[in-house]
């Protein structure tokens, strides 16, 4: 009987620990998306960072953060998915500079250093 009743109360707690997992994360998702939003503008886009893309690199050597996948893409204000920001890893924190970096100024940066190493070689 005694194995049979903790089983039981192994199983409730389990039910209540996954059901406030699964709250905690609407609530930070929700503050999230509403953060994003308030931090953009037509011209910034936050910028993910797959192999194609070819800003992501130059951005990380200039800021001294590594990338952390949590998907968010803007499409007139509304999200769509989810795309990848900046985390200061030291205090755990999303950088919000990060989306307001302009993606002609990174352009500019890309097209300069290609022209440099055009030179170099």
């Amino acid at each position: 009987m005694k194995n049979e009743n903790n089983l039981k109360r192994r199983v409730q707690l389990n039910k209540k620990i996954k059901k406030k997992s699964i709250s905690k994360k609407r609530k930070f998702n929700k503050y999230f998306e509403k953060k994003c939003i308030t931090n953009t503008n037509n011209t910034n886009i936050p910028i993910s960072n797959k192999k194609s893309n070819k800003y992501s690199d130059d951005i990380k050597k200039s800021k001294g953060f590594s990338i952390v996948e949590t998907k968010i893409v803007f499409n007139n204000f509304k999200v769509r998915n989810r795309s990848l920001f900046f985390i200061d890893h030291r205090r755990n924190k999303i950088l919000n500079s990060t989306l307001k970096i302009n993606t002609k100024k990174l352009f500019m940066m890309h097209t300069t250093t290609n022209i440099i190493n055009q030179f170099k070689n």
